[in-house]
């Protein structure tokens, strides 16, 4: 195993491992825009690791699940202050709109995606739907106003943003011709729950969809999971099959952007 590969791997888990031990011990125990720069760090190194020949030897360490109609999922850190995942989209379809339990960080490690934050208007004789993932709800309650896009950022290789727990966003992936650029990104979370997950649409189909993806979600195991993690790393890597060893590890250096390329985003949007 390459000595080289290795360090990137080692440094990744150091400092995913330091900004864990940062937000347990914080006050608020929650992930802030102030971590912004050591998870720049740690994208970084994300980058290089999942390019290196030794990320597909963690086959066994890494879990994989499908989100059915958005993404893969590959758990790669469970800590006591925060959660670190890989997610692979290969789905041309946009996400519900919805917030999340806790304050994340969003890298952009491959390719990029149409990143939409959302607000509600002031309007009294519109409505939207609501349903509450937290307290396990099954029908969706009506809401006064109507949804509308507050920002919007093309969110490209390299870039990061953080994005506070009440905030509701969806992503919606480009499209090469009929087929959607594929994107892996990295997304740091805190673990303590602040706010509760609420999924909002125009329409009741809501209720319908969430169903589907809550029944469809599956953890994945053997070529699955193995078949994702390839793509992973091909994609990440570069990797062409008529290419030499040699080419690809000099190709993945060349694509490891400097994480000082890309802005940090931040939103603190509400509805």
């Amino acid at each position: 195993m390459d000595n080289v590969e290795n360090v990137d791997k080692e440094a990744f888990f150091d400092l995913i491992k330091s900004l864990d031990r940062k937000v347990r011990t914080s006050s608020t125990k929650e992930v802030q825009d102030s971590d912004a720069d050591m998870v720049s760090r740690i994208k970084t190194h994300a980058q290089a690791w999942i390019s290196s020949g030794n990320f597909l030897d963690c086959f066994q360490d890494l879990e994989v699940r499908e989100v059915p109609g958005v993404m893969k999922r590959v758990q790669v850190y469970q800590g006591e202050g925060i959660t670190c995942r890989f997610h692979l989209f290969e789905d041309p379809t946009e996400t519900y709109i919805h917030n999340h339990q806790s304050n994340f960080f969003s890298s952009c490690l491959k390719g990029h995606y149409w990143h939409r934050i959302w607000g509600t208007d002031q309007n009294q004789n519109k409505h939207h739907y609501a349903l509450n993932r937290s307290k396990g709800h099954e029908k969706a309650e009506r809401q006064a106003g109507a949804l509308y896009i507050q920002n919007a950022n093309d969110h490209v290789e390299g870039a990061s943003y953080f994005i506070h727990s009440n905030t509701p966003h969806t992503v919606l992936p480009h499209l090469d011709g009929a087929r959607p650029v594929l994107v892996v990104t990295m997304l740091i979370k805190g673990k303590k729950a602040v706010s509760d997950t609420l999924v909002r649409s125009e329409n009741l189909g809501i209720e319908q969809r969430r169903e589907e993806e809550k029944n469809g979600e599956r953890e994945l195991h053997q070529f699955e999971k193995f078949s994702v993690l390839e793509r992973m790393h091909r994609l990440m890597s570069g990797w062409a099959p008529n290419q030499k060893k040699s080419d690809r590890r000099s190709r993945r250096k060349e694509q490891v952007p400097n994480h000082d390329v890309n802005p940090m985003l931040i939103f603190h949007a509400c509805v």
